[in-house]
């Protein structure tokens, strides 16, 4: 109990106040060199605290499920591979600002750059807008009773943004003294909605948000209202759906009590990456703000440890200095990479992220450039990084020498946490 497993068997102390070292851990290795086996599963089974774990073949959650049950845990499957299957997960439910509206429409328009369908950045600004305005207007819904709209999720969102281009038979009460006055024949659905809203509770982020685009000309608008519609093209399928209309993720029931979430997320097909990014990003970010504004001396009360499996098969907003910050909060991340080239590929930053993983277990590779900076890690020869014998390890901590080991029975270890 709260140690780290290293794949030799070693037990080392997760009491970073004592050891001085954070409990951050990169796992590189090439393909079959036991990352999963020998870091993943007995870190995982060693129970140091609560875990968020992904879980590309879905194997994980089938395996272990019982014996964290057995263990008192609440246990939730998040699958991004089969939704349908999947408890329920909706991005509006974490916010609750101005600025967390921004930060959720701004990962929509830009985390995902190969969804752009205009080259030209005006687009991606002006979908920015009514994004914005959309999210905006439902949060302020949900938050008035008397009101009868449709759920704040991303669903509603996608429909509001679709009305946005929709040409409206009835009327706003009255013109609202924010808006051009206009017949009721040339007023929107999303604008007539909008402007209902403004006259009876006052302008509003989302008015405000949706005047900087309702002045551009017919077709320069319905242009805006397309751009901002592909950025949720991945989201519209009935399993997706179903998914994404209400919440069942609690962070304040996370934290206080034994928990695991496994997040099945897929190793080939990259097409719920945006909505993995979101989520990844928004938990780290509401476990930080809760430990800041909810815990005693800005901790969790359970340690959190993200295990990270194939973790340059997605990408995480901001991850080089979220890593750089999690320490004091009790939270801690397990990564794994088949070489350091393939996480600087997808993370610009990831020598960050390396250097703030105080612990490197390396296992061995194929690649020339990672055998060149494991070789200057470890003061040994590039033919031997290169050539090491199967089922062997180094053990790359700060503030000691690298240990080269055998890899520990992985059968008899994780059969150990069962007697």
């Amino acid at each position: 109990m709260n140690k780290t497993v290293y794949p030799n068997g070693e037990h080392f102390s997760r009491d970073d106040k004592h050891t001085g070292v954070n409990n951050n851990i990169c796992v590189c290795g090439t393909s079959g060199t036991g990352k999963t086996r020998s870091c993943i599963i007995p870190n995982m089974l060693e129970l140091s605290g609560n875990y968020i774990v992904t879980d590309p073949k879905g194997f994980l959650y089938k395996k272990y499920k019982k014996y964290y049950e057995d263990n008192g845990y609440d246990v939730k499957r998040i699958s991004f591979i089969h939704p349908s299957e999947s408890v329920c997960y909706n991005p509006l439910a974490f916010v609750h600002s101005t600025h967390d509206i921004q930060k959720l429409a701004y990962s929509f328009v830009k985390a995902d750059k190969s969804s752009n369908t205009h080259n030209d950045p005006y687009w991606d600004e002006q979908a920015l807008f009514l994004i914005n305005s959309v999210f905006a207007y439902l949060i302020d819904c949900e938050k008035v009773d008397e009101i009868e709209e449709l759920p704040a999720n991303l669903n509603s969102a996608i429909n509001y943004i679709r009305k946005a281009n929709e040409r409206s038979l009835v009327a706003a009460r009255r013109d609202a003294i924010s808006f051009v006055k206009q017949q009721p024949s040339n007023m929107y659905v999303y604008e007539v909605a909008l402007d209902n809203f403004v006259i009876q509770y006052g302008e509003s982020f989302a008015s405000k948000q949706y005047k900087n685009i309702l002045s551009a000309p017919e077709k320069t608008y319905s242009t805006i209202v397309t751009a901002a519609l592909s950025k949720f093209s991945s989201l519209e399928t009935d399993e997706l759906a179903a998914m994404l209309e209400k919440n069942d993720i609690n962070i304040k029931d996370f934290v206080n009590s034994k928990s695991i979430y496994f997040v099945e997320v897929s190793d080939t097909d990259s097409s719920m990456n945006l909505l993995i990014n979101i989520f990844f990003t928004q938990m780290l970010n509401a476990l930080c703000e809760y430990a800041d504004t909810k815990c005693k001396n800005g901790r969790l009360p359970r340690d959190v440890i993200f295990i990270m499996d194939d973790f340059p098969s997605y990408y995480i907003t901001d991850f080089d200095k979220i890593i750089n910050n999690i320490r004091s909060r009790g939270i801690s991340t397990i990564i794994t990479t088949q070489t350091l080239k393939q996480l600087s590929n997808v993370y610009p930053n990831g020598d960050a992220i390396v250097s703030n993983c105080d612990t490197l277990l390396f296992m061995g590779t194929n690649d020339y450039e990672t055998a060149v900076l494991i070789s200057q890690r470890t003061n040994k020869p590039k033919y031997e990084i290169l050539n090491m014998p199967i089922n062997t390890s180094y053990i790359i901590r700060r503030g000691a020498q690298p240990q080269f080991v055998q890899n520990a029975d992985t059968e008899e270890l994780i059969e150990s946490y069962y007697i």
